[in-house]
């Protein structure tokens, strides 16, 4: 899949070059791939040590609301620390105080704090993690039921009660922390799924029949060492409601805006499929007022027809 990289003059003119941003395969170039036959690969050949090397397609991108996780070096634990980031983009931490984060990315935090931290302590390490993360704000538009701005989670794991944990007060840090937070600070969270497309669309009622899943837009923003901006991607979701290509079904970042283009002949099919994995809800409700036995809202399913919601309302 290609991503492109938007870059925008004071003229009002758009200008692209290519980026990439995630990598799928049409099924036109998957189809002219040559045939190769099974043969006996050693295990040693197929798991290298690269493998623990792989980085994330997509780095998040730090804001108010998120908790992050700052251990500054190993041999001064006194300068660890757990901050929200608050409505300016500004989190306080040991030595340094006030400082603005939003709009960086972990690696950027750690690089930067690495240069701040050198003036107070030999050879630092910081290492940065988000503990909870803020929800996201999407903008969805096009060919779906309910278009507009939604608000997802921004991870969907399931939360442990934390009201128990201890809190210390640390005269080094000059702040109440939450140690047992901090030795175990993985214990918060049970699963780390976060919101994807198919969330977006869900939230936003689902798709109808004229909805072009193999061609939807996706804007984001991009990181400070992408030089900032907007990149632009076309990802085709049918993939993933029809065939279970979970690649296509990408996570979700803050700021996103997701664009679903209309068809000319719609594709009652692509309903049931939507219906079948609940991306649809699989009833709707009307209101039937007039001369019927009972008047009012009542639940159909999806499907159904005037008549059917006559019948309902006792003919």
């Amino acid at each position: 899949m290609l991503f492109k990289k938007i870059i925008k003059y004071s003229l009002g003119f758009v200008f692209s070059t290519n980026l990439i941003f995630l990598t799928c395969q049409s099924e036109n170039l998957r189809n002219e791939q040559p045939q190769i036959n099974e043969v006996n690969i050693e295990k040693s050949e197929i798991l290298k040590i690269e493998y623990l090397k792989q980085l994330e397609l997509e780095d998040y991108i730090i804001g108010p609301g998120d908790t992050l996780y700052i251990n500054v070096s190993d041999d001064y634990p006194e300068l660890r620390t757990i901050k929200s980031v608050d409505g300016e983009g500004r989190i306080m931490v040991p030595k340094l105080k006030r400082i603005y984060v939003k709009g960086l990315t972990l690696n950027e935090l750690d690089e930067i704090l690495n240069k701040a931290y050198k003036k107070f302590i030999f050879y630092p390490s910081v290492e940065t993690e988000i503990v909870n993360y803020r929800p996201i704000k999407i903008l969805v538009k096009g060919e779906v039921s309910s278009p507009g701005y939604k608000v997802l989670e921004g991870s969907l794991s399931q939360s442990i009660d934390q009201k128990g944990l201890n809190f210390q007060k640390n005269e080094n840090l000059d702040n109440y922390v939450t140690q047992d937070l901090i030795e175990n600070r993985n214990l918060g969270k049970i699963s780390s799924d976060f919101p994807t497309l198919f969330d977006a669309l869900r939230t936003s009622g689902g798709i109808t029949n004229y909805s072009d899943l193999s061609n939807i837009e996706i804007i984001r923003k991009s990181s400070i060492s992408e030089g900032g901006g907007q990149k632009i991607a076309i990802v085709d979701f049918s993939h993933f409601l029809i065939k279970g290509n979970n690649e296509q079904n990408i996570r979700l970042f803050d700021g996103d805006q997701i664009k679903v283009k209309k068809l000319k002949k719609e594709l009652p099919n692509t309903i049931n499929y939507a219906i079948q994995s609940s991306l649809n809800p699989k009833y709707i409700k009307v209101f039937v007022g007039g001369r019927v036995k009972l008047p009012g809202s009542v639940s159909i399913i999806r499907s159904a027809t005037l008549n059917d919601a006559i019948d309902l309302s006792g003919g």
